[in-house]
């Protein structure tokens, strides 16, 4: 929202808020919005929401933990420096003919490789590559994605854009 500069009356948000270890969302208001819902049930402007399957008090406590967590591990402050780290190691792909665009949004990036004569899907042979080097990852269609975990350190981060690097020189020619 920052990046792009705009304030969204309602923002979703998943996955991050347990750590990705349960299912959970939340759906975040504007203060315009939550104003618009506040009265006394008669008024009609009450927002009645409660379903069987909501407010799952495990998800919840996994939630205020992992929250707890990131505040004091300063995840927010480690993810942007790792998205730098990534930054600086894949520079080296700017100009080169097999990588059609580098882009990155923090941590997410995503590698466009140049399409290969005789492989069908290169995108998928580059992922294929990284996993004989010990990544994990994936693609959406031509374009490699990294969007490694926030907890990960600057020698992780090395090795994971050294065999995208790699795999990319590998397969790519």
């Amino acid at each position: 929202m920052d990046r792009a500069g705009v304030e969204p009356d309602l923002l979703t948000l998943g996955k991050g808020i347990t750590g990705g270890y349960l299912p959970l969302s939340a759906v975040m208001a504007s203060e315009s919005v939550y104003e618009s819902f506040l009265g006394a049930p008669t008024s009609g402007r009450t927002f009645f929401h409660g379903h069987s399957y909501t407010a799952n008090p495990l998800c919840c406590a996994a939630a205020i933990a992992n929250l707890h967590l990131m505040d004091q591990r300063n995840t927010v402050a480690h993810a942007a420096h790792i998205g730098e780290v990534i930054a600086e190691e894949l520079a080296v792909l700017h100009g080169d003919d097999r990588v059609v665009e580098v882009r990155r949004i923090g941590t997410m990036t995503g590698i466009e490789v140049a399409p290969v004569d005789g492989v069908d899907r290169t995108g998928f042979a580059v992922c294929q590559h990284m996993r004989t080097l010990g990544v994990l990852t994936r693609p959406l269609s031509d374009v490699v994605v990294l969007m490694p975990p926030l907890a990960m350190s600057d020698d992780d981060v090395r090795t994971m854009t050294a065999a995208a690097i790699e795999s990319i020189r590998a397969v790519v020619r």
